[in-house]
């Protein structure tokens, strides 16, 4: 049985589906993943994904909006986000977050809104600034470790805006900041967002954006 789709008070034309995607740690719009409606396929004696009814990318304001051109007697469908390199993607299962598997997941009807679907970033960015005047500091290493503080999982170097990106990170880890070839200092992510000297004073993350982490000077 259909999911009913969420009312957003959004003009849908017939045969439409709509939506849009926000990441889950800030509420932001994210733009650029694809996302496919597969018909209910029950012809294994399970319901899976058949045959694809649709497909588009969302904008700059989130939202997704693309016709489905199943045959006219099919009725349900399986919504899947894909997450790109930034976020999880997965399969809509009718409360605004996705599943796993389609197993996990609900179908929806043919036509409407779907309302929001908030996406879980696996990536992890930040800022690196001057602890005393905020402004950004470039060319500092950014390592990602495991929770066991020895196993990279990822690196970035943060460019002139300070800014830094490290994907493909989706679970707890650490970061450790390497300042020196601007004399700033080297580093563990402590737990108020400045860098600490040792494992012991620093806190493990999650992905998303840590906005600005403050390095003082050496």
């Amino acid at each position: 049985m259909a999911l009913t789709a969420a009312s957003t008070g959004t003009a849908v034309a017939a045969d439409e589906r709509s939506g849009r995607v926000l990441a889950a740690d800030t509420g932001d719009p994210v733009a650029g993943l694809e996302v496919t409606v597969y018909e209910l396929d029950t012809s294994s004696g399970t319901a899976e994904p058949g045959a694809v009814a649709g497909s588009g990318l969302t904008g700059g304001d989130g939202r997704f909006s693309f016709e489905i051109t199943a045959d006219p007697t099919v009725e349900e469908f399986f919504l899947f986000v894909d997450g790109g390199t930034d976020y999880q993607g997965g399969w809509y299962n009718g409360t605004g977050v996705l599943a796993a598997t389609p197993a996990d997941a609900g179908t929806i009807g043919r036509s409407g809104d779907i309302g929001d679907i908030t996406v879980i970033p696996i990536s992890v960015s930040g800022r690196t600034v001057d602890a005393d005047t905020g402004r950004a500091v470039p060319f500092v290493l950014v390592i990602a470790y495991e929770e066991d503080y020895s196993t990279v999982v990822g690196w970035a170097v943060s460019d002139r805006a300070g800014n830094f990106r490290i994907t493909g990170v989706d679970e707890e880890f650490a970061l450790r900041f390497a300042g020196v070839l601007t004399r700033h200092e080297s580093g563990w992510l402590g737990c108020g967002g400045d860098v600490v000297p040792t494992i012991g004073e620093s806190c493990t993350t999650s992905p998303g954006d840590k906005g600005d982490i403050r390095l003082d000077r050496l």
